[in-house]
């Protein structure tokens, strides 16, 4: 009995101990189960978190693309509403967020909304620093030192640029930078001064000029090479050149406004390439000339060609100018290009080519405050551009630059009229929300201020502007900065993190265009070339904004400038209306530019006028059957002893002509246009005139089947021609050619001159496509000779007498198509009065009562002196009625 309870009690024992061995293995394997449990569901969470920042990022590209033309409302442009800044995420991704731990975030960044580092020019890096000022007072070139208009961003001492000499100052003194140091670095190319700097001459911080030029000065082993900054930081390099560096600071303000990843939709690497006229010397030249330098303005980085040896190299362009007298280069206008450095081998004239590099234009929709205003700070016009304003004048002295204050206040004025008003949807409505209030008012100068800065922005690189910036647009380009973000809380209510992801990168949000890409409006046109400029003598369609100006310089597409503002600035040029590229899918395309003659300088002798129908609606000129015919006012006779002059009293819509000479004659005139009708039937092409279309009046029109040349004098038309016994239906000049005769299909372009060198009916000439055309009414030809008369002995082409004390006499003619029954002839200076029309002849008849004369018969006591025409045939008209 007590040997099994001794059993039973081990048994126990056994057991307990086994429950306690596994009591204290549950205790670490609970522990290994929980901890297990808690890494696979962080392994949980964090793949979630990343597959949430996955899906972010894809939804904020996928909102992005949308911006593509092919899908976007606005197509034309881009607000900041079309790059997401926030996650809004739609139905299908909301069980993602549902549990409450889910936090999602990101945005878009455009990078259209900066300005491109690769294609800055030294301006744009010093307006950031605020290190761009001007002389307030002329510079002697034995200075010790400056006075400029502002010093406060400039380092204590450092390096400036001013007219291709780097100085050094010392200090700084208020507004003055003294202890100069000039002509430094001649052993490079730079100058030393010989005469005084004048006022406000433009002066940059030399480290930002080092900049602009660094990739091919100081990244790339020779200036045949050329190695981009790939981050905005990469500035700072400039510093081991000696010349002074970049703060940090100073980088992070670049950083804040420039980006190396900007990519425009439509933007050439290089542009269109110019002919170097003139041999480079390795060492010596930097000055070269061109054709035209209206796209390769200062500031731009260039790449000389030599097709010949195949040489290359880099350089900026640091003045434009244009030559005032052409000796050895027959050409409209002649550019000088000035780079930094002179080149570095040499380059053969003819044979070199200089092309710049495309900056990519700015989104004014997206972009910062600071971004604006380093684009628009200090721009001006070049004073080594010798221009014609819009009124004709030529402008020597620059207008005032836009100041630091002015570019800041503009900025902030854009980007609340953004949010006011919407974003800017084109150039037609950044003119009228921005440049009409700014032109409407205020001097002349002031207009013109306004005027060349609008040109700057067009593109960045205009040759009239003192140092370009960047141009600006109104769509981004397809490059973006993403970041996208995902955290998982590890409950509802529970503030710690569970898990956390973010992703960030550069993407193409907006799909490319297929190799073919069709623009379907004329602004879309506009816009695609705008930059390049690779369209000399061609423009869009159907409005027109490419015909160029007289007087512009260069060979490239006219300044859109001067359709879209000056009409605004100057309204009393009469100018018409603005005019903008049209936004209709119908008529857009390109064609080439009419040809238009030069005003000579022949002409300035005579009184002459031209009109190149620039400011006309249409690329073709006037549209008559819109706009009427067109219309020279008729300005009366002139004063005695004054030459009569033509003018339009400062209009550029009127070219005016006084009718009559100083005693009241007739004055030469002469007219030629092209035309392009559907018809000429009863439609007025042209009309110099004093507003009365019975009298003093010069016209080319359509009547009845014929185009016709009428002229009409101070008598003018007769108030009663029913009265008139030669039954003359209209008493005018006129010459007539039957439409029929001229063949023209419709919308073909016909050339029309018609002149008149007095009021005799055979000093009237029409010609049609450059050939005489048609028959002067009333002008025939004598076939046969005209003895001198005397009517006691008769002639041989004389009649007998027919009875009483009349006489008759035949006078043969070529041709009396077209004379009215009876009527008055000229013949030389005698007048004859005949009384019918016999087949080729005209019977005239004298009285022998009233002296043995006809009686409006001028008899001479001898032969007539005939006028003879070009063919030597004597000449007979009928006199003015």
């Amino acid at each position: 009995m007590r040997a099994r309870q001794t059993e039973a009690g081990v048994a126990l024992l056994a057991v307990l101990f086994a429950l306690t061995l596994l009591m204290l293995l549950a205790l670490p394997f609970s522990v290994s189960m929980s901890a297990g449990a808690d890494a696979a569901a962080r392994e949980v969470d964090v793949a979630r978190a990343e597959e949430a920042s996955a899906s972010v990022r894809d939804l904020l590209l996928a909102t992005a693309a949308l911006s593509h033309p092919a899908f976007d409302e606005t197509r034309d442009y881009d607000g900041a509403d079309e790059w997401p800044n926030e996650v809004l995420v739609p139905e299908a991704m909301r069980e993602i967020a549902a549990d409450g731990r889910t936090t999602l975030g990101g945005e878009v960044v455009d990078l259209q909304r900066y300005i491109a580092l690769d294609s800055a020019s030294p301006l744009v890096l010093a307006n950031i620093l605020g290190t761009a000022v001007r002389l307030s007072e002329p510079l002697p070139p034995d200075a010790t030192a400056m006075a400029v208009d502002d010093t406060a961003a400039l380092p204590e001492s450092g390096y400036l640029w001013i007219a291709h000499e780097v100085l050094r100052y010392g200090g700084k003194d208020g507004n003055r930078l003294v202890d100069l140091e000039r002509g430094l670095f001649k052993e490079l190319g730079y100058t030393v001064p010989t005469e005084p700097y004048a006022d406000r001459l433009l002066v940059l911080d030399y480290r930002c000029v080092l900049a602009a030029a660094w990739p091919f000065l100081g990244r790339a082993n020779s200036l045949a090479e050329r190695v981009p900054y790939a981050a905005v930081p990469e500035l700072a390099e400039i510093g081991t050149r000696g010349l002074g560096s970049f703060t940090q600071s100073e980088i992070d303000k670049f950083a804040a406004v420039l980006s190396v990843e900007t990519l425009a939709e439509t933007a050439a690497t290089w542009g269109r390439p110019e002919r170097v006229f003139d041999d480079l010397v390795a060492g010596e030249s930097r000055s070269l000339r061109v054709k035209s330098a209206l796209h390769v303005g200062a500031g731009s980085t260039v790449r000389l060609r030599d097709l010949s040896s195949g040489a290359v190299e880099y350089g900026i362009v640091m003045r434009a100018t244009n030559e005032r007298s052409r000796r050895d280069l027959l050409l409209p206008s002649v550019f000088g290009l000035e780079l930094l450095l002179p080149v570095s081998q040499p380059f053969t004239g003819g044979d070199t080519v200089i092309e710049p590099l495309v900056p990519s234009p700015v989104n004014l929709n997206t972009a910062e405050p600071a971004v604006l205003t380093a684009l628009f700070e200090d721009v001006r016009r070049e004073d080594g551009i010798r221009v014609h304003d819009s009124d004709g004048r030529q402008r020597i002295a620059p207008p005032a630059a836009i100041s630091r204050n002015e570019a800041r206040m503009l900025a902030d004025e854009i980007v609340a009229g953004r949010r006011a008003d919407g974003p800017y949807t084109g150039w037609k409505d950044l003119v009228e929300r921005l440049f009409v209030p700014r032109v409407g008012e205020g001097s002349r100068e002031d207009k013109m201020r306004w005027v060349y800065f609008y040109r700057n922005l067009r593109t960045g690189r205009d040759a009239v502007i003192e140092m370009g910036t960047a141009p600006i647009t109104f769509a981004s380009g397809p490059w973006v900065r993403y970041r996208a973000g995902a955290s998982l809380k590890r409950s509802r209510v529970a503030p710690a993190v569970a898990a956390r992801h973010e992703r960030s990168g550069f993407a193409a949000a907006v799909p490319g265009f297929r190799l073919e890409h069709a623009w379907t409006t004329q602004e879309q046109f506009e816009n695609a070339f705008v930059l390049d400029r690779r369209s000399p003598y061609w423009l869009t369609t159907p409005i027109n904004l490419g015909a160029p100006q007289p007087g512009d310089l260069g060979n490239d597409p006219a300044g859109r400038y001067f359709p879209h503002l000056v009409a605004h600035a100057f309204p009393s040029l009469g100018l018409g209306q603005p005019r903008y590229a049209s936004t209709e899918e119908l008529d857009a395309g390109t064609q080439p530019e009419t040809a238009s003659a030069p005003y000579t300088a022949w002409a300035k002798s005579l009184q002459s006028g031209h009109d190149t129908f620039s400011q006309a609606q249409s690329p073709r000129g006037r549209e008559v059957t819109r706009d009427g015919p067109y219309l020279m006012p008729n300005t009366g006779p002139s004063d005695r002893g004054s030459a009569p002059a033509a003018s339009g009293g400062g209009r550029h819509d009127v070219i005016s002509f006084p009718f009559s000479g100083q005693f009241g004659f007739m004055q030469p005139f002469a007219t030629q246009f092209w035309v392009e009708p559907q018809t000429l039937a009863n439609v007025t092409l042209f009309d110099h005139g004093d507003g009365n279309t019975d009298r003093n009046r010069f016209a080319v029109l359509g009547r009845d089947g014929n185009l016709v040349l009428e002229l009409l004098d101070e008598a003018g038309l007769d108030p009663n021609p029913s009265d008139s016994p030669s039954g003359v239906k209209r008493t005018a000049v006129e010459i007539q050619v039957p439409i029929a005769d001229i063949a023209l299909p419709a919308d073909t372009a016909l050339h029309v001159a018609a002149s008149a060198h007095s009021g005799r009916l055979d000093e009237v000439e029409l010609h049609v496509d450059g050939v005489p055309r048609g028959k002067t009414r009333y002008v025939t030809y004598l076939s046969s000779p005209l003895d001198v008369f005397d009517p006691t002995i008769g002639n041989t082409n004389q009649l007998p007498p027919s009875g009483g004390n009349k006489r008759y006499l035949d006078i043969q003619v070529e041709d009396t198509e077209g004379f009215p029954p009876v009527g008055v002839l000229r013949i030389g200076t005698e007048l004859f009065e005949y009384t019918s029309v016999n087949g080729s002849s005209f019977r005239c008849q004298w009285n022998d009562s009233i002296g043995g004369r006809g009686a409006r018969q001028v008899a001479r006591e001898h032969a007539p002196n005939i006028p003879l025409d070009q063919n030597g045939r004597p000449t007979i008209d009928i006199k003015d009625l």
